[in-house]
């Protein structure tokens, strides 16, 4: 019982942080399909689904480097990152429209604590960027 008191709670904090700088996005997702081999691969005659989502879109911290051989100066390249609650359903190669850009979202980690998920993180690239591969 104490635990999903808990796991609430830290459900609500994680809503808490997307509410202070939320994002709505919009993803369109094709459909998938049975490649035969027990795969799945994306149904070229389905209709695309629409994924409407309110995220967080973050970076990460700068630092300065420790004591590695680097080039001079600090990079300002920092990684975009995409939190979600315990209810969104992002997927690994999605791409939508915010601050201006066109995102993919990387490997989506789940976030756990009290024996639950609690929302989903996931490291974002520049879309255009990565059009020719995935």
């Amino acid at each position: 019982m104490t635990n999903r008191l808990f796991l609430a709670q830290a459900r609500r904090s994680v809503k808490k942080l997307i509410a202070e700088s939320p994002e709505s996005i919009i993803i369109q997702r094709q459909p998938m399909t049975d490649d035969g081999f027990g795969g799945q691969v994306p149904d070229p005659f389905g209709d695309p689904t629409t994924v409407n989502l309110r995220v967080r879109i973050s970076h990460e911290r700068s630092q300065p480097a420790s004591l590695d051989s680097t080039s001079a100066g600090l990079s300002t390249n920092l990684q975009r990152f995409i939190m979600t609650d315990h209810t969104a359903d992002i997927q690994k190669g999605d791409v939508f429209e915010a601050l201006g850009r066109s995102w993919r979202v990387g490997p989506v980690d789940p976030l756990m604590k009290f024996g639950g998920v609690t929302g989903y993180q996931a490291p974002l690239t520049d879309a255009a960027e990565t059009e020719g591969g995935t």
